[in-house]
């Protein structure tokens, strides 16, 4: 016991987020477990979470939901927890991270309505969706070298390519073949993107309402799109 609380403590001093040394964190009122092959869930996705369940409150039917690089799955349990009759599909290209996702959902007895998928965005995914729901690397890349507090995260979490948007525009295309009518879009994103997503969004959604929520230091932080 004292070996490990030693190990623990100088991994601490090291940098190793406290996260992982706990192997839980806390998000939207849930305790998840987490692992250096999962980001460490953030008060600002709380912001998703949110802004989806606000609309899913509004439906008279069951909701289909796409939760694209869903990590722990802590969006995925936020929303199955307060929409008792959504069905959800989780994605993820990484193994390791849906390894932890599935400890999460067994957790949460959620296994037989969220339902994980190893894919590439959604190129693995067939049908529409009437929400979809992302937080994807938005870091670009020469940035993370300036972000040593991110060392120990998942590089494959992060790293969202040259102007941090790679993956996002990818997803954006998708969605025009997996978003079904009246659907929406929620893309957490870093707080200088918001201009270049809105004109992304309007591109591919040109009859669609954009909006730019912000977080609660009042940076941009989510993309809305309500078609």
């Amino acid at each position: 016991m004292l070996t490990r609380l030693n190990r623990d403590l100088q991994d601490l001093k090291d940098g190793k987020p406290l996260a992982y040394i706990l192997g839980s964190w806390e998000f939207y009122g849930f305790s998840l477990h987490v692992s250096p092959a999962v980001l460490i869930p953030r008060p600002e996705t709380e912001l998703l979470v949110q802004s989806a369940l606000d609309v899913l409150s509004q439906r008279k039917s069951p909701a289909i939901i796409a939760d694209v690089g869903t990590g722990s799955a802590c969006i995925s349990i936020a929303i199955a927890k307060n929409q008792s009759q959504a069905s959800i599909i989780a994605t993820d290209i990484s193994y390791a991270a849906l390894e932890v996702a599935q400890k999460n959902l067994t957790r949460y007895a959620l296994k037989s309505r969220v339902h994980l998928l190893q894919s590439d965005l959604l190129s693995s995914v067939q049908g529409r969706f009437d929400v979809i729901c992302a937080n994807l690397p938005y870091i670009p890349t020469a940035a993370l070298q300036d972000l040593p507090d991110l060392r120990h995260e998942p590089n494959l979490a992060l790293d969202g390519g040259e102007d941090g948007l790679a993956h996002i525009k990818r997803l954006l295309k998708q969605s025009t073949h997996r978003l079904a009518p009246r659907g929406h879009l929620f893309f957490e994103m870093q707080f200088d993107q918001a201009e270049a997503l809105q004109q992304l969004a309007q591109l591919h959604f040109p009859d669609a309402e954009v909006i730019i929520k912000h977080d609660l230091s009042v940076h941009d932080r989510l993309l809305v799109v309500h078609t």
